[in-house]
Parts: C-alpha cells; structure tokens; sequence
C-alpha cells in the first residue's frame, strides 16, 4: 500500500510500527478514539451544552474520517 494515496485511517494502522507501536494495538487505540468520539453528542446533551452549541461542532466530529474508521473496524 502507498501511504501517500491510501485512506487516512489505513495509512495511520500502516505506519503506526515507525512508531513503535503493533499493528493490533494500533486498531484498539483507534477503536477506543472511535468509541470515544462516536458519544460526543449524548456526552454535550448530558452536560446541558444547548442543541445550537452542539450543531455549531458536529462538522469536527462528524465527517468522512469517522465513516473511514467505522469501515475499517468493522473489517
């Protein structure tokens, strides 16, 4: 694989080793990411941060790169 044309969340899993870091451990660190990003929404909605507010951040937390990893952990 091309790391300069591959999907940003395979390229991370594919040079994760040059940072001393196993390739399944790379997969849980992005599942936990994953995991943690995914709730960000209920999380603002538990702590009263108003719908606006809310709707004001969804384009850093929901885009392309979430669906990327959604389909790479779903492998």
């Amino acid at each position: 694989m091309d790391p300069a044309r591959g999907r940003l969340s395979d390229v991370a899993l594919a040079v994760a080793g040059r940072f001393g870091i196993k390739a399944d451990d790379a997969k849980g660190i992005l599942r936990e990411v994953f995991t943690a990003v995914s709730a960000w929404r209920r999380t603002g909605r538990r702590l009263r941060i108003k719908g606006a507010t809310l709707d004001a951040y969804a384009s850093a937390f929901e885009h392309e790169l979430m669906n990327e990893a959604r389909s790479l952990l779903a492998k």
